[in-house]
C-alpha cells in the first residue's frame, strides 16, 4: 500500500482506525491477506491491534461498547431481553456525527422501513421501549436487533438495559434521560479513581420539563441494590440550583473506600432524582455528568451544550473528537452567564490553559468562540482539548458544532433549553444555523409556544417545523420582520408532543447585507421562567393583562446591591420582582417590589435584603 490507499482515521480514543466494511474502498473478504503502511514524522513506540468485529455482534446489559461507522454506513447488534415488566432502553451516544437507531424484535429486516421500533430523529440517542411497546409487536422478551446507521461518519458508544434502577454512569461522559412527573429515578457512580482523594462533581441540565431535584451519597463498597437511600438520610447531600442547572460539589476522601482486596465490590454513589407533580408535562428531558477533579476531560458531544462552573482561577477541561472528513468547520462556543470565563483550544496538547493553538477572551455580552476552519487549519480529524478558565467565579454553558457544507443530510442541530438564551452567530450572507427542541405537553398542559430570536448585529429570518427540518419553502411558522414567533395551541399545524427544528438564514431582503450576523434564540411556554444574565439584555413582550416570568441567581462574590432595569419599547408594562421562593410567579397581588409604585422603571435591592428572605 501506499500513501494514496484507503488511509486511516485520525482521533479515535486510543490512536488511529482504519474501518474496513463492504462499502470501504478496501474490502472485507475471507481468506485475504492485508498488508498495512505506517507512515510517522519520527521515531515513535505505538500499539497496533485488530479487532473482528462479527455481524450481529451479541450485546450483553450495560456491556459499553464504542464503534465507529462510516458515512452513510451500518452495524448491527444482537441482544436478548429477559424481562417482561422493565422497559428496554437503547442508548447510542455519538460524539460526533449522528447516528440513527433501529431496533426489531425476533428478526433482522432486509429494508430499514421494517423495523418496528426506530429512532431517527436528529440528535436522538436514546430509545426506550415499555413492555406495552413491545407486546404490540408480539414480543415481550426474546431476541432483538439493534442496528445503527451513521448519516455521516460517526464515533459512539451502545448501552442497553433493561432497569434504571442498576444505571452507571461512566465519569466524564453525560447521559441523556427523561423521568416521569411525580416518579423517582435512581443511577449510579462509580470509577477507580474513587481510592484516591478526589473532587466529585454532579451536574444536571434540564433540557425540557418541570426541573427534578437531585440527592447525592456515598454507599461505599456495595452493590448497588444496597445504595438505597431517601433525601432525609443521613450523609445526603442535595444539588443546589445555578442557572437552572443542577450541581453538587463533594470532596471525596480515599479512607471512606479503601482498598481490601482484589475482589472488592466497586465503591459507588447513589444519585436519587425526584420530579414533581406537574399539571404541564408529565415528562423531564436532562443530561446527567458525573466527573472527578480538574484534570478530567468531559467529552463533548457535537450539538449538546454542557453546563458547568469554575471558581476564580480555576480550570475545567473538555475533548471532542471529530470523525468526518466532509467536516469543514469545527467551532466551539462558550456562553457565560455569570461572571468572566475564556476558552482555550489545542489539538495537541492534552491540558491547553498555558499552551494552545487558538484561545478566546471577548466580553460575556455575546460569547467566547474560538474556530478551526479547513480552510485555515487543513484536516479537521482529529482530538479537540479545550480548557475554560475562569478570572471569577463563574457559571457557563460549552457546546462544540460541526459544519458538514451544504448538504443538509449530515446537520445536527443544536439543541436549546427552555427559558435559556443562547447566543450564535453567522458568518456569511449564504449561511444558515439549524436548533432543536422537545415539548412533551399533554391535557391542560398544552399551551403556546413562543420562538424568540433576539437580534445583535444584522438581520436574519427564521422558520419553524414539527418534525423535520424547515427549509425555506417548507416550514409551519416564520419570522421575518418580529424578533418572536408565538406557535399557538389553537392552531391545526400545532404539534404538543415532539420536537421542533429551527432554521436561522441572514435576511437580506430588507436591505441589510452584513459579513457578520449575531443573535440569541430561545423558545419558552407559558410556565417558563427565563433566566437571565448579568447585564445583558432580555428582549420580550406581553399582552395586556398577562405576565411574562424571569428568574436571576445572585452569585456575586463581591456582595454588590442588585438592580433590575426594564426598558418599555412600546406599552407602560409593571416590573414585579419577588426575592421569596414562595412567591416565585409574582403577580400584581403578591410581590416584594413594584417598579410604579416608586415611579420608576427599575428596582434596586441591597445584598442585605436579598439574603434576608432567601437564605438559599
Amino acid at each position: 500500500p501506499t500513501s494514496n490507499d484507503m488511509r486511516s482515521t485520525d482521533a479515535w480514543e486510543n490512536g488511529i482506525v482504519v474501518k474496513l466494511t463492504d462499502a470501504t474502498m478496501v474490502k472485507v473478504k475471507p481468506k485475504t491477506t492485508y498488508k498495512i503502511l505506517f507512515e510517522a514524522d519520527g521515531e515513535m513506540n505505538v500499539t497496533f491491534r485488530v479487532d473482528m468485529l462479527y455481524i450481529d455482534k451479541l450485546l450483553e446489559e450495560n456491556e459499553i461498547f464504542e464503534d465507529f461507522l462510516n458515512y452513510n454506513d451500518k452495524t448491527c447488534y444482537k441482544y436478548f431481553v429477559k424481562s417482561t415488566d422493565k422497559k428496554l432502553r437503547v442508548g447510542v451516544y455519538s460524539f460526533s456525527g449522528n447516528p440513527d437507531i433501529y431496533v426489531n424484535p425476533s428478526t433482522l429486516p432486509t429494508n430499514l422501513n421494517q423495523f418496528a421500533f426506530k429512532a431517527t430523529e436528529s440528535s436522538d440517542d436514546v430509545l426506550v421501549l415499555s413492555p406495552e411497546d413491545r407486546s404490540e409487536k408480539g414480543f415481550i422478551k426474546g431476541l432483538y436487533y439493534v442496528c445503527v446507521v451513521a448519516q455521516s461518519n460517526t464515533s459512539y458508544r451502545i448501552r442497553i438495559s433493561e432497569s434504571d434502577k442498576h444505571y452507571f454512569l461512566e465519569d466524564g461522559i453525560a447521559e441523556t434521560n427523561e423521568i416521569q412527573a411525580g416518579k423517582e429515578s435512581r443511577f449510579y457512580y462509580t470509577d477507580s479513581s474513587l481510592e484516591r482523594n478526589l473532587n466529585l462533581t454532579f451536574t444536571l441540565s434540564v433540557k425540557s420539563g418541570p426541573k427534578p431535584e437531585m440527592y447525592i451519597k456515598l454507599c461505599g463498597k456495595v452493590p448497588e441494590s444496597q445504595c438505597q437511600f431517601s433525601k432525609n438520610d443521613q450523609g445526603v447531600i442535595t444539588a443546589t440550583n445555578e442557572i437552572g442547572t443542577l450541581f453538587a460539589f463533594i470532596k471525596h476522601s480515599r479512607n471512606s473506600c479503601p482498598k481490601n482486596g482484589v475482589n472488592d465490590p466497586p465503591c459507588i454513589y447513589g444519585i436519587l432524582l425526584r420530579s414533581p407533580e406537574s399539571r404541564f408535562a408529565d415528562l423531564t428531558h436532562f443530561s446527567l455528568v458525573a466527573h472527578h477533579n480538574e484534570t478530567t476531560h468531559i467529552k463533548l458531544r457535537e450539538g449538546h451544550s454542557v453546563d458547568q462552573i469554575v471558581e476564580n482561577h480555576q480550570t475545567r477541561y473538555f475533548k471532542f473528537i471529530v470523525f468526518d472528513t466532509m467536516a469543514t468547520e469545527v467551532t466551539f462556543t462558550l456562553n457565560s452567564h455569570h461572571g468572566d470565563a475564556d476558552i482555550y483550544v489545542s489539538r495537541s496538547e492534552k491540558y491547553p490553559d498555558e499552551i494552545y493553538d487558538k484561545k478566546s477572551s471577548k466580553s460575556r455580552r455575546f460569547y467566547d468562540e474560538v474556530c478551526f476552519t479547513k480552510a485555515e487549519d487543513g484536516k479537521l480529524i482529529g482530538i479537540y482539548y479545550i480548557a475554560v478558565k475562569g478570572f471569577e467565579y463563574s457559571s457557563y454553558s460549552i457546546r462544540a458544532t460541526v459544519n458538514r457544507g451544504e448538504n443538509e443530510d449530515n446537520v445536527v442541530p443544536t439543541q436549546i433549553s427552555e427559558g435559556m438564551a443562547l447566543n450564535d452567530f453567522i458568518d456569511s450572507q449564504t449561511g444558515k444555523k439549524y436548533y432543536e427542541f422537545k415539548t412533551t405537553m399533554y391535557g391542560t398542559g398544552i399551551s403556546d409556544i413562543k420562538v424568540s430570536v433576539n437580534q445583535f448585529m444584522g438581520k436574519v429570518k427564521f422558520y419553524i417545523k414539527s418534525g423535520s427540518l424547515p427549509t425555506e419553502f417548507v416550514y409551519d411558522y416564520m419570522g421575518d420582520s418580529d424578533n418572536e414567533v408565538v406557535m399557538k395551541a389553537t392552531d391545526l399545524k400545532f404539534v404538543p408532543v415532539g420536537k421542533k427544528y429551527i432554521l436561522v438564514v441572514p435576511n437580506t431582503e430588507l436591505g441589510s447585507k452584513a459579513s457578520m450576523y449575531r443573535y440569541s434564540i430561545m423558545y419558552s411556554t407559558s410556565r417558563t421562567i427565563t433566566e437571565l444574565q448579568s447585564e445583558v439584555p432580555s428582549f420580550g413582550s406581553v399582552k395586556v393583562g398577562l405576565y411574562s416570568n424571569y428568574k436571576y441567581t445572585y452569585v456575586d462574590t463581591k456582595g454588590s446591591d442588585l438592580t433590575i432595569a426594564l426598558t418599555p419599547i412600546s406599552g407602560n408594562p409593571n416590573l414585579l420582582v419577588s426575592i421569596n421562593n414562595e412567591k416565585s410567579f409574582p403577580t400584581l397581588d403578591s410581590y416584594d417590589y413594584h417598579s410604579k409604585a416608586v415611579g420608576k422603571d427599575s428596582i434596586s435591592i441591597t445584598r442585605n435584603k436579598l439574603f434576608e428572605n432567601n437564605p438559599s
